[in-house]
């Protein structure tokens, strides 16, 4: 399994093969994925998970929903769960349906003290089938955001790119609005890549300004944070799949700002500082502490804040763009206030990419957490969501 999927996130995944076909624990390559017919749209729709009672019980039952491809039958999986995760051996713990009928599992067989399982079909799922899947008496350990992905293999050797959702806890939120881009920004000390969740293999690549492995921003999460010294970012990554133009968008991420900070400070950057008015986006904070600032290279768009937030504590920020010139900025689920912005026009590809924890003219030090970008301007009962999901 790819290194960059074993961090400290707790991981499930899943991986589905096709009718007759071997396990497949391996990810496409990039170059298959470019000609990949599977890849074309997501082989896999309508995925959930969830567990009862809960994560971090002795006796839990997970409930996993999807739609198998449109063109591929399904013969068996293979699982692997987080440490300290023990998943059944008894093919009668394993129900899957879809509501009229019940296909047989064979045989489960359990490795690696319960961590890991290959599942075989007595019956094969039929393609473009929604169907549930019950496991029975899994133990899972305490507070588990664990991610869950599915592969499709369609019998010509072509294996899809893994399609993500999280099972429970803040990630599960950000998760279910489908980011273009999600960093946890979870990884130990002295990690190179800041992975992305978002399903779009757009990792990041750490600076030698960060320091990884700090406590985060979720107080019943476990994943850690990543701070900058304010030499530089914390992490850089291509720009190229993220919102560009006037488009609508949500920047969204936590931000803690020390009480004897001066300097202002940045959430995220990404456009080109080169291409004229309004083509750098940049949201962070000025340097006085009461300012969210969006930067557009000649001006901005600034909202006051109705403390200072170098205070030491975490804050969630979101900036919402409409797509059509309006503007709004959250705070901690608190809307800031609509302005009119009709200079944005983000350029895409810069030689920068998209920096976190930094900009183009500006940065100091902070410490960043959970960093997502999406394509849509949020509502406010979406980021009540997150922020609830936080806590």
């Amino acid at each position: 399994m790819p290194a960059r999927l074993t961090r400290s996130i707790r991981l499930i995944t899943a991986v589905v093969v096709g009718v007759g076909l071997a396990a497949t624990s391996g990810l496409v390559s990039s170059a298959n994925a470019e000609t990949n017919p599977l890849d074309a749209s997501p082989p896999f729709t309508g995925i959930s998970v969830s567990a009862t009672p809960g994560y971090g019980g002795a006796d839990a039952t997970y409930t996993i929903g999807f739609t198998t491809p449109t063109d591929t039958s399904i013969g068996g999986f293979n699982m692997d769960m987080p440490a300290g995760t023990q998943l059944p051996a008894d093919a009668s713990d394993y129900a899957i349906s879809d509501g009229a009928t019940s296909y047989a599992v064979h045989s489960a067989s359990v490795g690696e003290s319960g961590e890991t399982a290959t599942i075989t079909m007595g019956s094969a799922l039929p393609a473009a089938t929604t169907v549930t899947m019950t496991i029975q008496h899994v133990t899972n350990p305490p507070g588990c955001d664990c991610l869950l992905y599915l592969n499709a293999d369609n019998g010509s050797g072509d294996v899809a790119s893994p399609h993500y959702t999280i099972l429970g806890g803040y990630a599960a939120a950000v998760m279910k609005d489908s980011p273009s881009v999600y960093y946890r920004l979870g990884e130990a000390s002295g990690a190179t890549t800041a992975a992305d969740l978002s399903g779009n293999d757009d990792d990041a690549t750490y600076a030698a300004a960060a320091t990884e492995g700090i406590t985060g921003a979720l107080p019943t999460d476990s994943d850690t944070a990543a701070s900058t010294d304010g030499s530089g970012p914390i992490a850089t990554a291509s720009d190229a799949a993220l919102p560009l133009g006037n488009s609508a968008r949500t920047v969204e991420g936590w931000v803690k700002i020390g009480t004897d900070s001066t300097s202002d400070v940045v959430l995220v950057n990404y456009g080109s500082s080169g291409s004229g008015c309004g083509a750098v986006m940049q949201i962070g904070v000025l340097g006085d502490g009461t300012v969210i600032n969006q930067n557009y290279n000649c001006g901005g768009v600034g909202w006051n804040t109705p403390f200072n937030l170098r205070d030491g504590h975490w804050h969630l920020i979101d900036f919402v763009m409409d797509g059509s010139g309006n503007d709004t900025a959250y705070l901690d689920g608190v809307s800031l206030g609509t302005k009119a912005d009709g200079s944005t026009n983000t350029s895409g590809t810069s030689d920068q990419g998209l920096l976190i924890g930094d900009g183009f003219d500006r940065g100091g030090a902070a410490s960043v957490d959970e960093v997502a970008i999406y394509p849509t301007a949020l509502g406010k009962a979406q980021i009540d969501a997150h922020l609830a999901a936080a806590v």
